[in-house]
């Protein structure tokens, strides 16, 4: 469960803490009735994936909505394909719209070349696959920008796509 904080930007007034829509509109009914309009939303806990997309989101008081409507319980999978097409630049709509578009290998860079070089050709002899430099072939692929790290041991693997 994601932990949300408003923070009010009058110094006089603390915020408060919530995980839910309901309990920021609560919270938000206490603050309006002090004259206090405008917020800061802060992501104080959940999961690293979550705190990416809080952030490429670029989440505030008046799209905290969105947060809770279609962001707060997305997988890994999904959450990271959807930063990683806002951080390109592209509007969270689109972003929802074409994350399936987005292909992701989670794990060594060594192990994603290994596993395409076995997939597309499966009847390599004993004797050459000693001779295979996988490391090669994944940087070779980072550098030609076919590959893209967007996090420790994540990868996009379409990257030319976008």
């Amino acid at each position: 469960m994601t932990i949300l904080f408003v923070q009010s930007y009058l110094y006089r007034d603390t915020g408060f803490y919530f995980e839910s829509l309901k309990e920021f509109d609560s919270g938000m009914k206490r603050l309006h009735a002090k004259g206090i309009e405008e917020v800061e939303i802060q992501f104080i806990d959940g999961e690293g994936y979550e705190a990416k997309l809080f952030d490429a989101a670029h989440i505030h008081q008046g799209s905290v909505h969105e947060w809770f409507e279609h962001l707060n319980d997305l997988s890994e999978y999904t959450a990271t394909q959807i930063w990683y097409l806002l951080d390109l630049g592209y509007s969270l709509q689109e972003a929802q719209d074409k994350h399936e578009d987005v292909l992701l290998y989670f794990g060594s860079v060594r192990d994603y070349a290994q596993e395409l070089i076995e997939d597309t050709t499966p009847n390599i002899p004993e004797f050459l696959a000693n001779y295979i430099d996988y490391y090669a072939i994944a940087r070779d692929m980072q550098l030609g920008g076919e590959i893209t790290e967007i996090g420790h041991d994540i990868y996009v693997t379409n990257a030319l796509e976008f």
